[in-house]
């Protein structure tokens, strides 16, 4: 039986990033089954609110199949925990992304050897070569270069995978086919050429204050570590390496300028205990 279509439907019935893992456990992580129960059975089982059994409710069979035919008219994939390319860390967190839409290769969503490089959208030139240069020898080596397709140093670590035609994952914060950032449509474009292009919004989802920060959860849960190149105090970045902390996952950070404020977030990482990076070699030696 293929679950696509329930898994659809509970992850928008539920909503993007919603705490469900002990729902989904309890039913053996098979939607369809979660779909065939009684509603006052499942707000029973006290594992999700009565709002969340609600928007289940709400949320019909046929929007579901809606959105899956518009992901099969665009090309686009549908990647679930009933999957083979699901990534198995995924399922570890408390509120896993029930769906993945791929645009590109799905099957490199199994290598893994991954690592995230994030960073300052308003990214000197430095923290810019540094990520390029970085992910350029990490996809040489056989990791998958993971990374949330912003500017700035999102880019580089995206552009440096394909220096070397290494594999390169983005994570977004809205749905394919969403206008959003039309200036990094091009690199999107050659990232699912060589890699992909994920998220778990349905097509056409707008990008919001909400949707980054569930995006840079999958960005750390999908990689072994997460390397920070440039960051502020306050940079989403650090997001990122805090989630990945909590994860139990390794966190990484390039020393910068003592000076600049566009360091400061990373260099307090390494003060709190994140390892250093100066030459590739500080991330393999981890692994």
């Amino acid at each position: 039986m293929n679950f696509d279509l329930y898994w659809i439907w509970l992850s928008c019935g539920l909503g993007a990033g919603a705490s469900c893992l002990d729902l989904i456990s309890y039913f053996e992580w098979n939607p369809y089954d979660i779909y065939d129960a009684s509603f006052n059975e499942i707000y029973a089982l006290d594992v999700i609110t009565r709002h969340q059994t609600e928007k289940l409710k709400d949320f019909s069979l046929e929007g579901a199949q809606k959105i899956l035919d518009t992901v099969r008219a665009n090309g686009w994939k549908v990647v679930t925990p009933s999957s083979e390319f699901y990534p198995p860390s995924l399922t570890r967190l408390q509120n896993p992304p029930l769906v993945l839409y791929v645009k590109g290769d799905e099957s490199v969503l199994k290598n893994e050897l991954s690592i995230s490089v994030v960073g300052a959208r308003k990214a000197s030139d430095y923290g810019t070569a540094v990520a390029r240069a970085l992910s350029s020898a990490m996809a040489e080596l056989g990791f998958t270069v993971v990374s949330g397709g912003a500017l700035g140093i999102d880019s580089a670590a995206h552009t440096g995978a394909l220096d070397v035609n290494g594999k390169t994952v983005c994570v977004l914060g809205c749905g394919l086919g969403t206008k959003y950032l039309m200036d990094n449509q091009p690199l999107r474009d050659k990232i699912a050429e060589n890699g992909a292009v994920i998220t778990e919004f349905p097509p056409f989802s707008p990008a919001g204050k909400t949707t980054f920060p569930l995006r840079n959860r999958i960005i750390s849960a999908i990689s072994l570590g997460t390397v920070v190149v440039e960051a502020g105090e306050r940079s989403g970045s650090l997001i990122t390496a805090r989630l990945a902390l909590e994860q139990g996952k390794d966190v990484f950070a390039v020393p910068g300028d003592l000076v600049s404020s566009s360091f400061l977030g990373t260099n307090n990482l390494i003060r709190n205990g994140a390892t250093p990076v100066f030459s590739p070699n500080d991330i393999l030696e981890a692994y």
